[in-house]
């Protein structure tokens, strides 16, 4: 940076990413680590701003069918034994479940793709609907859409069998298969 007084923006871009990339170069993938420390001593923030998954982090919303209305209600059950003055987002979802008259989990998706459903709530009320969805939502990557049911209607896909979800492991087993014919 000692080359010249001034510089302007493309030439600034230019001499940051020549700088980062020798950074990278001198200390390769080990920059995390140092920050690990300071996690430990419950200073979180470090992690503030860093990309765990780089340029191609997961980014289509999913809708997965689980858990399941009396998964919730077991679930809410233990949070008001064990953890009684703790928010329980389980009831939370069964309480919106209940206000939108829905009796199913899959039920939820059914109502998202119902346009006279969506055009009949407020803005409010549809902002709750949408926060009842995405707690039914992973992100997968491009590669994964064979598992989902393409739609050019709804941005947000459907897992096209529920059993394609591991209580262990989410869909992170289907990472690498996606050229295989596994879901057809």
């Amino acid at each position: 940076m000692q080359k010249c007084k001034q510089w302007d923006e493309k030439e600034c871009l230019q001499m940051l990413d020549t700088y980062y990339k020798a950074t990278f170069t001198r200390n390769p993938n080990t920059a995390l680590l140092n920050f690990y420390s300071n996690v430990a001593l419950g200073n979180w923030s470090v992690f503030a701003g860093i990309e765990p998954f780089g340029k191609t982090y997961p980014s289509v919303p999913v809708f997965i069918p689980w858990p399941e209305k009396h998964a919730l209600k077991k679930i809410t059950a233990w949070y008001h034994k064990h953890l009684p003055n703790k928010v329980c987002t389980a009831q939370k979802v069964l309480d919106l479940m209940k206000k939108y008259g829905i009796e199913t989990v899959e039920e939820i998706y059914a109502r998202y793709t119902d346009q006279e459903f969506r055009k009949s709530l407020d803005f409010v009320q549809r902002k709750l609907f949408m926060a009842l969805l995405q707690q039914f939502q992973v992100a997968v990557g491009e590669k994964m859409l064979g598992i989902t049911y393409q739609t050019l209607d709804y941005p947000i896909l459907r897992l096209i069998d529920r059993n394609l979800y591991s209580l262990e492991t989410g869909l992170a087993h289907h990472i690498g298969q996606e050229d295989r014919e596994l879901y057809f």
